[in-house]
């Protein structure tokens, strides 16, 4: 199906090559024709409702779209549950796009979460594939600032 969802973020850091971050997804209605999520949603969550205080009523826009189809499968490695998530889509900007084809792997359980770093070692070997240390929204950034953007004056 198609879902899609409010996303924030918050508190990143990259520890020997694996991403550690707070990650909150919050299903949300979209409108197709434009683009705009209902973003009250956010609002039942304390990170959430910080931010809808921040916005208050201001007209959102969107700068940076993701969309992505995701396969998802969990497998035991070495003592750890490990995601591994196929993403096929694009990133979009006002001026810009960019392919997504990625095999992104998350630690779910176990207790060593760099296990997903020795299961991308042995998957590059296997598949030829390379380690993209970039997020999908650093691309989407570096192609915002690439388009040169210019957002629409406040009213």
């Amino acid at each position: 199906g198609s879902d899609a969802f409010c996303t924030i973020k918050w508190d990143g850091r990259i520890v020997r090559g694996v991403h550690e971050r707070e990650e909150l997804n919050i299903p949300a209605d979209i409108a197709l024709a434009d683009q705009v999520p209902d973003i009250s949603v956010l609002g039942s969550t304390e990170k959430g409702a910080d931010i809808m205080q921040l916005i208050k009523n201001a007209p959102l826009e969107p700068l940076i779209i993701m969309d992505f189809t995701r396969r998802r499968k969990k497998l035991s490695f070495e003592g750890n549950i490990i995601e591994l998530a196929l993403d096929r889509g694009t990133i979009s900007t006002v001026r810009n796009q960019a392919p997504i084809l990625e095999l992104e792997l998350e630690h779910y359980a176990g207790k060593d979460p760099f296990a997903v770093l020795a299961l991308g070692e042995v998957l590059a070997a296997k598949y030829g594939l390379t380690l993209q240390k970039r997020s999908k929204y650093a691309r989407g950034l570096e192609l915002l600032s690439s388009g040169l953007y210019q957002p629409r004056p406040s009213s």
